[in-house]
């Protein structure tokens, strides 16, 4: 991407919002690859910056360009409804939740669990 485009998707980010953003979906934190409840993250953004007034579409848009600046996938398509949500159950209501998934790929050594043994040329059939 090319620095015009990084600095309009910060613009529309805002600076506080990228502060908590980044702290809040750390790769090593427990909220990236996971559902997370949407109303709750905002209101998590909004007490923790003491910033008022952001709506949940305003919250979705910033949302959407933290992802595109670094590349992760917004609610991906897998865990979808059919309105292009992704919604839960939580308390007897349900809630709109987003999921940010920084694994693009999935490398073939984290699916081995270590019970099978490697491919040897003794293992195969021909």
């Amino acid at each position: 991407m090319g620095n015009v485009t990084l600095r309009n998707l910060l613009a529309e980010m805002t600076q506080p919002f990228k502060d908590w953003v980044d702290a809040y979906f750390d790769t090593d934190g427990g909220n990236v690859d996971m559902v997370v409840a949407k109303d709750e993250a905002l209101t998590d953004f909004m007490q923790k910056t003491n910033t008022k007034g952001w709506t949940t579409n305003k919250f979705t848009k910033a949302l959407r360009a933290f992802n595109r600046f670094y590349g992760y996938e917004y609610n991906p398509k897998a865990f979808q409804n059919s309105q292009g949500r992704i919604s839960k159950k939580v308390d007897g209501t349900t809630k709109d939740m987003i999921y940010i998934k920084t694994k693009l790929a999935i490398k073939p050594e984290e699916l081995h669990d270590g019970n099978t043994a490697g491919n040897s040329e003794d293992d195969k059939p021909f």
